[in-house]
């Protein structure tokens, strides 16, 4: 395999603060923004009568149970680990019988529209709080000079 020698290229001054800025992003907050899909996929892919059909659920109650209120509690300034998890299940629960009370009043049962509404929640709080932490660091590297 042949190596490029890259020393002598220089980076624009905004690519490479776009890459610190991509850096500064937990990677917990990539996580939590794709959770729901993969638990869509996981609905999608793996069949009932599989052998390893108990996925399906654990996937989806895991994804329920914390995403969407993980990533809202993200956005959140909150002091203590404890805090975020309370916020974190709290949302979850009340966000998923909200979406559910809406599609029953709808009269539509589809449990994957719900999943996709669910999983939209939480990629964009995801990406609220992927935007909270680069404007953060930011700020803080405008102290620092």
């Amino acid at each position: 395999m042949t190596r490029i020698d890259t020393t002598g290229l220089r980076v624009p001054h905004h690519l490479s603060r776009l890459r610190q800025s991509v850096r500064a992003i937990p990677p917990g907050l990539w996580m939590t923004a794709v959770a729901g899909w993969l638990a869509l996929l996981c609905t999608k892919v793996i069949t009932p009568d599989s052998t390893i059909a108990v996925l399906r659920p654990v996937a989806v109650f895991a994804f329920v149970l914390i995403g969407p209120g993980w990533a809202v509690a993200k956005c959140i300034p909150l002091q203590t680990t404890l805090e975020r998890w309370v916020v974190a299940v709290a949302f979850g629960m009340s966000s998923v019988l909200l979406v559910s009370v809406g599609f029953t009043f709808a009269r539509n049962d589809s449990m994957e529209l719900r999943l996709v509404i669910l999983a939209a929640i939480a990629t964009t709080a995801s990406v609220a709080a992927m935007y909270r932490a680069i404007r953060s660091t930011t700020s803080d590297e405008a102290v620092l000079r």
